[in-house]
């Protein structure tokens, strides 16, 4: 439950910031960081501000001229060019699924279509916790507008947490390790030595 409730965390602290929020526009696994020693609670963190916007108080949306990755584009994004804490929200959902997917030993997660991924990592979630995956299924409708926000987003994780033993043991340790090779992979490609990587 921590991962998802940490990057709802990160997520609410941009979209409420005072006196302007702030717009990630590039949320991916590959921008999700995990930080801990392994015997205390690990965090995992959003990072790559790079694409990152502030929304002036007249904006309900920003508009984009920059790239992002389209395997977790809402479509307002995709063909409007326009962002808004919504679309977050969207590209959060979509990693997730992503991340479900793969924990679950569902392979071949690349050669998938967006609306495949969303399917199936909601199919492989609902059995054991249902209101996290209607929650998701939520921030990735087509509708910007009916997608909840991330605090509310965080209150469903949050009050689910009694649900989530039952995606068992091993599904948490691929999620942690799946997070671990991406942070991995963000330290080698950009050299960092503040990454701090959980053991395995």
């Amino acid at each position: 439950m921590g991962w998802m409730a940490d990057t709802l965390a990160g997520l609410a602290c941009l979209h409420h910031a005072s006196p302007e929020p702030v717009l990630h526009r590039d949320l991916k696994l590959e921008n999700m960081l995990v930080f801990g020693n392994g015997v205390e609670r690990v965090t995992v963190k959003l990072g790559d501000f790079g694409l990152a916007k502030v929304m002036t108080a007249q904006q309900s949306f920003q508009r984009s001229d920059s790239r992002t990755t389209v395997m977790v584009s809402p479509s307002e994004v995709l063909f409007d060019g326009l962002f808004s804490p919504a679309s977050d929200m969207y590209m959060w959902a979509v990693s997730m699924c992503m991340l479900v997917i793969e924990a679950f030993g569902e392979h071949g997660l690349h050669a998938k279509t967006q609306t495949a991924i969303k399917e199936a990592g909601l199919q492989l979630l609902r059995p054991c916790a249902p209101a996290v995956a209607d929650m998701l299924a939520a921030c990735l409708t087509s509708d910007p507008r009916q997608r909840p926000c991330s605090t509310q987003a965080r209150d469903v994780v949050m009050a689910a947490s009694g649900a989530w033993p039952a995606l068992g043991t091993y599904v948490w340790r691929r999620i942690l390790q799946l997070l671990r090779e991406v942070s991995l992979w963000v330290a080698f490609a950009f050299g960092s030595s503040r990454v701090r990587l959980v053991p395995a």
